[in-house]
């Protein structure tokens, strides 16, 4: 997994000087949940936040949903607990002493329960658009369940998803030999 940090452009606003709370250490506004600053009507939101993902959409949604409350259309919150991203690399950088022509995929549940989905993991083709389809799901309370009672759309990358039936656990082979 990777990261790359943003370093927030906070000095030259002299926020400090107007009352809103800065965190020393990152340079990055002190908000509440609803973006509020330590000011009356001051608001941060992005990369600039403290505590909120360094996300393009989720600034994205979290100033749509701002500008929805400020004009009284809504009161509906950013839910900063379920946001999902991904990690983009050339295939070149695969797996080490694997085939780079393959896809491996991996779906992370709760072992016990409903084996709630916690997350997945593919490196292939199209990865990026297989998992914006299933972050979806994972904002529904996703389960190992619904994956196995859902049929594959053939012929697709995401299909692979709905056909993982092997746990790490179990110490089989999870190597698909066919379509």
């Amino acid at each position: 997994m990777g990261y790359a940090s943003r370093a927030p452009e906070t000095k030259t606003l002299n926020l400090e000087k107007a009352g809103v709370g800065i965190n020393k250490e990152t340079g990055k506004i002190i908000v509440a949940a609803d973006e509020a600053t330590s000011v009356p009507n001051i608001f941060a939101i992005g990369d600039i936040a403290e505590g909120r993902p360094e996300l393009t959409p989720t600034a994205i949604k979290a100033g749509k949903l701002l500008a929805r409350r400020l004009v009284g259309h809504s009161t509906e919150l950013m839910n900063y607990d379920n946001v999902y991203h991904a990690f983009y690399k050339p295939l070149e950088f695969t797996v080490a002493e694997r085939d780079a022509t393959q896809c491996y995929i991996k779906v992370v549940c709760l072992r016990e329960g409903d084996q709630r989905v916690l997350g997945l993991h593919f490196t292939g083709p199209n990865a990026g658009e297989v998992t914006q389809g299933f972050s979806l799901g994972f904002q529904c309370g996703l389960t190992y369940e619904h994956l196995r009672n859902t049929v594959g759309i053939h012929p697709t990358c995401a299909e692979e998803l709905v056909k993982l039936n092997i746990t790490k656990r179990s110490g089989l082979d999870a190597t698909v030999t066919g379509c």
